[in-house]
């Protein structure tokens, strides 16, 4: 049986909410099946729904409403059918309690699959429809735009510049000269040419010949490069990741007074597996353990907290160290967290004292234990780092730059690439993923997405789970006092 409502008009089902913008209760029907959206959440929603067909002045006085006619029909605005969308993508379980949920006698739902449809339909004419005639055209106009390749990781800067992923990917540096104390106090610019590797390559005629040289006599070349700008990609997210499992690998090796870098050698694997647990129990932090996807725990999200002040990271990873090395190592953490707050910040950094702090932190490790290895990710941290955001980002944090957008994406990518995208060839279902995701990111989708906030403070850039910032400012801790004198801005950075 249907809930007993008015049904004539939709302006006499919409007469039947309540004040406060909630569907009444007897119109929400199988309420024990939703487990997954709260009654207030699904009444919210219904009565926005109703709002929205309400708004639509082409069905004002209809009795009978069809969604699919709705959406389709060109006197319809694009951005109201785009939010009617919207509002009906719940996911397919949710979709169907939907339209159980709502009076569906007189609103004709489509299925699932045409829902889809009908958004890439308008999604496809919005250009047209959003703008159809341009209120004046401009003559002799110029439009300059620069094009800066920095969401990706390191794996993809390598295949597009053509120089191995164990070499630095800003300078021609060899491994011998990441650990010169004399060129750390020169300076590394950032000197790799991608137009110097073609043209190196244009005049080479045995190219076996030329890989079978050595990595410094080949410039740490492995193959042509694919791209003809420069790539010089900042990477916070993965800088973030590479150095925090360096900083393990240096406490691992601390742990047993190993003084040779060795990260596969049987004792320092036994160290590994001692410390994750014992971090593990100590603060809740998996670190570098393999997860259900495939991939390790060691993420951004546990890096980034890793070197914060929010857990006891820190003080349970070098208790197991010994007293002596327990004073560098907490300097080297303090020193990369708050060059790190720097880089993943909009705040304007303070170029020389931020120049100075992170040869600092270079000579800190060169001159503590030689024997580590500088890494090509650790390296272009403390080297080039200065000069990448005063010459790419006029002085201010590279947060702008940063590839979590695209890492996000990543199990979309692998949704859309099992359920929706065309098994026919390679190129049909790059296509149909391409597709999909430009539907996802458009700017009138965006718009209407709910903005997280916190319930402390009021801010939308953390949520109450993160690291409140009104509960940081009462902290003087080192790695916030740092932070403040590396910016122009002295608002604490979680």
């Amino acid at each position: 049986m249907k809930p007993e409502l008015k049904k004539n008009r939709i302006s006499d089902l919409l007469e039947s909410s309540s004040d406060d913008g909630e569907v009444p209760i007897h119109s929400v029907r199988h309420r024990k099946h939703l487990d997954d959206l709260s009654l207030k959440q699904q009444s919210t929603r219904l009565s926005n729904l109703l709002e929205c067909i309400k708004s639509l002045s082409v069905i004002e006085n209809a009795t009978e409403i069809s969604i699919e006619a709705l959406v389709s029909n060109k006197h319809v605005p694009i951005d109201k059918a785009l939010f009617l969308l919207d509002l009906l993508e719940v996911g397919r379980r949710k979709y169907t309690q939907l339209r159980q949920t709502l009076l569906p006698d007189n609103i004709h739902f489509p299925s699932y699959s045409k829902l889809a449809n009908l958004r890439d339909v308008m999604i496809s004419r919005s250009s047209i429809t959003l703008y159809p005639n341009p209120a004046k055209q401009i003559e002799n106009c110029v439009v300059n735009v620069d094009i800066i390749r920095s969401m990706f990781d390191g794996k993809m800067a390598a295949i597009l510049s053509g120089a191995g992923g164990a070499s630095c990917q800003m300078c021609t540096a060899t491994h011998k000269d990441l650990k010169d104390r004399n060129l750390v106090l020169e300076g590394f610019p950032i000197n790799r040419n991608i137009t110097d590797a073609i043209e190196l390559f244009s005049h080479i005629d045995d190219i076996e010949s030329f890989f079978a040289l050595s990595t410094n006599e080949r410039f740490n070349l492995t193959h042509q490069p694919i791209s003809e700008i420069n790539i010089h990609p900042a990477s916070p997210l993965h800088s973030y990741t590479g150095v925090f499992r360096w900083f393990n690998l240096l406490v691992y090796h601390l742990r047993i007074e190993k003084f040779t870098w060795s990260p596969t050698s049987p004792v320092i694997k036994e160290s590994m597996k001692f410390l994750q647990t014992f971090i593990q129990e100590k603060t809740g932090l998996k670190v570098n353990q393999p997860n259900s996807s495939g991939g390790t725990t060691s993420t951004g999200n546990v890096a980034r907290r890793a070197f914060s002040d929010e857990t006891e990271y820190l003080g349970c990873i070098l208790s197991t160290v010994t007293i002596q090395y327990r004073p560098i190592s907490s300097k080297i953490h303090t020193q990369a967290s708050a060059i790190f707050r720097v880089f993943n910040s909009s705040h304007k950094a303070n170029i020389l004292e931020l120049g100075k702090l992170c040869k600092d932190t270079y000579l800190v490790i060169l001159g503590s234990f030689p024997w580590a290895s500088m890494t090509p990710t650790l390296h272009k941290l403390l080297a080039h780092f200065e000069e990448l955001i005063r010459e790419s980002n006029s002085s201010y944090g590279l947060k702008a730059f940063s590839e979590e957008g695209t890492e996000s994406c990543n199990k979309l990518v692998r949704k859309y690439r099992e359920n929706l995208a065309r098994k026919v060839s390679f190129e049909t279902k790059i296509i149909d993923i391409f597709v999909r995701l430009t539907s996802q990111s458009d700017p009138t989708l965006v718009n209407y997405r709910r903005i997280l906030t916190c319930e402390r403070c009021g801010q939308s850039e953390h949520t109450t789970r993160s690291k409140c910032c009104n509960t940081m400012n009462n902290q003087k801790t080192s790695i916030r006092t740092l932070f403040t004198t590396l910016t122009s801005n002295t608002d604490y950075l979680s």
